[in-house]
């Protein structure tokens, strides 16, 4: 839906807005770091002339309006990162509340509420700690 991107900055009281744009760029450096680490130079350059970018710049990550339009490289590289990020979170979050905090309760990542997408991917990650809440609205 597109609240990664950073772009509403307008304030809300809605409980579905978008990341700040800080944390927009912040996640568009951390793909780029990401990508320089996990794919192939080759699969690389052709995701960076796709972007429309130079060897030294940076590749934007794509908004949803430009899905339909990417590549299956980069769309699936996109996806790769951001399900390996937050799985990463997971799991060293998991880790804190057990091994520094000493919590002795399940541990569960977050509700899947079927919000008519596929929830494969959510479910994936949230599968990885100790309980999955999952349930339709």
């Amino acid at each position: 839906r597109g609240r990664l991107q950073g772009k509403s900055t307008t304030p809300t009281t809605a409980t579905w807005i978008d990341i700040p744009p800080y944390y927009s760029k912040e996640l568009t450096r951390k793909y780029n770091e990401w990508l320089k680490g996990n794919v192939q130079s080759e699969k690389l350059g052709l995701i960076k002339k796709e972007a429309g970018v130079s060897a030294s710049e940076e590749v934007p990550r794509l908004s949803p309006a430009e899905f339909k339009d990417a590549s299956q490289l980069r769309f699936q590289t996109e996806a790769e990162f951001l399900m390996a990020t937050e799985s990463n979170f997971y799991i060293q979050m998991a880790e804190y509340l057990k091994k520094d905090l000493g919590v002795k309760c399940p541990v569960i990542a977050n509700s899947d509420h079927d919000h008519s997408r596929n929830g494969l991917a959510l479910v994936s990650m949230t599968s990885l700690l100790d309980a999955v809440d999952g349930y339709q609205c």
